[in-house]
C-alpha cells in the first residue's frame, strides 16, 4: 500500500479468480463485503472502489487478492502507480514517481523485478 502513495480513490479490479479453487476462502472474502453491504457475488461487480481512509480495507482486499491466488488490477487517483497482481504469483508495478522507494522496498526482499 505505501507504494501507491497517497490517493483519494482507488480501484481493485479483480479479473481472475477460481485458477486455484483449494487456495480460495470465498467465505470470507463475501463477508469482507457485507460489511460493505455489498450482497452481490464477484463475477457480478468484480471492482471495488476505496476513499482515501479506506486504505485499510484497501489492503486486507489485497491481501486477500494474493492470498487467494487472483489476478487484480489495482489504479488509483491522483498517484501514477499503477498494480498488476497476477494469480501465477507475480506482481506487475509501474509507477511514474514512486520509483526509488519500490526498488529499496523490493530490495530487502528476494524476488526480481524490471524497472520500465
Amino acid at each position: 500500500m505505501s507504494w501507491l502513495g497517497p490517493f483519494r480513490n482507488s480501484l481493485l479490479w479483480v479479473t481472475e479468480y477460481g485458477k486455484w479453487p483449494s487456495s480460495e476462502n470465498r467465505h470470507l472474502y463475501y463477508r469482507l463485503r457485507q460489511s460493505y453491504a455489498d450482497l452481490r457475488e464477484l463475477h457480478e461487480a468484480p471492482g471495488h472502489e476505496f476513499v482515501d481512509e479506506e486504505a485499510a480495507d484497501l489492503t486486507s482486499f489485497l491481501d486477500l487478492t494474493i492470498q487467494f491466488g487472483w489476478g487484480a488490477h489495482l489504479l488509483s487517483i491522483p498517484t501514477t502507480t499503477y498494480i498488476y497482481i497476477s494469480h501465477d504469483e507475480s506482481i506487475l508495478v509501474q509507477s511514474a514517481s514512486e520509483n526509488d522507494r519500490i526498488i529499496r522496498d523490493l530490495g530487502s526482499i528476494a524476488c526480481r523485478f524490471k524497472v520500465e
